[in-house]
């Protein structure tokens, strides 16, 4: 499974752009399981929450933030022979402070992006990334090079 965004992501992007809202400060990176199937029908998180790896350990429910800034998503680009526009996510770093992450069960087999929304089941979604397997780690998953490309 590809990487893709939610139709929610699309339209608030387009809406950050217009100005028509801002965007948050801080986007939210969790983690999913494989028994995620992605849906870009899916709007909040409370549609894929149930499918989150464990908490604990160094992994936080709702996962890291990542700045909505150019610490965030650094080197922005088009490709006009291809038709895209693509914009870097910083490295997302998980680290354990206990045994492992995740803390029980399988390991993490895609990450999210989420608004900050302080209510994390009303948390909007931009996109999904597929980490190609399952990770986990007993010192820290580091997630780096994804790429958010709107074609």
């Amino acid at each position: 499974m590809a990487s893709g965004w939610y139709n929610r992501g699309k339209m608030l992007v387009l809406q950050h752009a217009t100005e028509q809202t801002a965007a948050p400060v801080n986007f939210y990176a969790p983690l999913l399981l494989a028994t995620y199937t992605p849906d870009p029908d899916h709007a909040t998180w409370a549609a894929l929450s149930a499918n989150e790896i464990a908490a604990g350990d160094g992994y936080t429910t709702g996962g890291e933030a990542i700045p909505s800034s150019a610490s965030g998503f650094d080197a922005p680009s088009q490709n006009d022979g291809s038709d895209y526009g693509q914009i870097q996510l910083a490295d997302v770093v998980y680290t354990v402070s206990g045994t492992s992450i995740p803390a029980s069960g399988s390991g993490a087999r895609y990450m999210a992006m989420t608004d900050d929304n302080a209510t994390q089941a009303n948390r909007q979604l931009y996109m999904y990334f597929d980490l190609v397997s399952d990770q986990s780690s007993t010192v820290s998953i580091t997630l780096e090079d994804f790429i958010a490309r709107l074609t």
